[in-house]
């Protein structure tokens, strides 16, 4: 039996949507309230932003992993290591501020992190998704040493940062990374370029991480966080599940359209 996906372009953009908003999970659309406690493993590195006059010259920043107490909000997913303790976070804003107080945060798809810029997008959401898939475990207490904190705080610094979508080196372009005088950050350094060379810069795309959602404040930092997988294992896969149930939906638009009159641009086989 084949099954076929007309091109038309209309039918699709409608019946994604519809898909999109018949399965949205519901925690994407609710809030967490968390006070920021400290932070565990992590360093200094410094930054300078060619875009930027705040970072001209190259500024010192901590980086590495944030530890906040959820204490409120309607979200009623968990998140690692746990909602029940103190959560796991990573910055996703080199330029916003956060401090030792209470925020309240909207949960959302990560795409949508790094609110300074309006958003990250597609292409570096899933860039990252596939830089935490292969070198998880990352958000869990006392699993990263100071040097790999700091360095996945400064690949995901990188990718949010730079002006084109790769390939990202940390010594060139809008960012530009440089060792404060530790081994520490030198050793993060090195690190983080061979992750991005491993497994963004190069030609394969995923698999992806699709635990990861953004805390998303404006006028504050934003957190990227993990969502505890479900017990069968981390939920790892090259696509979301939610995007196979587009094929029926779509398939049902199209065919109504089509049995009134509509004709496709072309048809594609999308598989046998």
């Amino acid at each position: 039996m084949t099954i076929w996906l007309f091109t038309y372009r209309p039918l699709l953009a409608g019946a994604l949507a519809l898909a999109t908003t018949l399965f949205a999970p519901a925690s994407l659309a609710s809030a967490i309230t968390g006070t920021i406690i400290g932070t565990r493993a992590g360093a200094s590195v410094n930054l300078q932003l060619l875009n930027n006059s705040a970072y001209a010259t190259p500024t010192r920043l901590w980086g590495g992993q944030i530890e906040f107490t959820p204490v409120g909000g309607d979200f009623t997913g968990s998140l690692l290591p746990d909602t029940s303790a103190n959560v796991i976070a990573f910055c996703l804003e080199p330029t916003e501020h956060i401090g030792y107080s209470t925020y309240t945060w909207q949960v959302s798809p990560l795409a949508q992190g790094s609110t300074a810029i309006g958003g990250m997008g597609i292409t570096r959401s899933q860039q990252i998704q596939d830089l935490l898939y292969h070198i998880k475990p990352a958000f869990g207490i006392g699993l990263l040493s100071n040097a790999e904190a700091l360095a996945l705080q400064i690949s995901l610094w990188e990718i949010v940062s730079e002006i084109d979508t790769g390939p990202y080196d940390l010594s060139s372009g809008n960012a530009r990374f440089s060792d404060p005088g530790s081994s520490t950050t030198r050793t993060a350094l090195t690190l983080a370029q061979g992750w991005l060379d491993s497994f963004v810069n190069d030609v394969v795309s995923g698999p992806y991480d699709n635990d990861l959602l953004a805390l998303t404040r404006i006028g504050n930092q934003d957190l990227l966080v993990q969502q505890v997988p479900p017990s069968s294992g981390q939920n790892q896969v090259p696509l979301p599940p939610t995007l196979w149930l587009f094929v029926p939906v779509a398939w049902l638009v199209i065919r109504r359209r089509w049995q009134r009159g509509a004709r496709p641009d072309h048809p594609m086989v999308i598989f046998p």
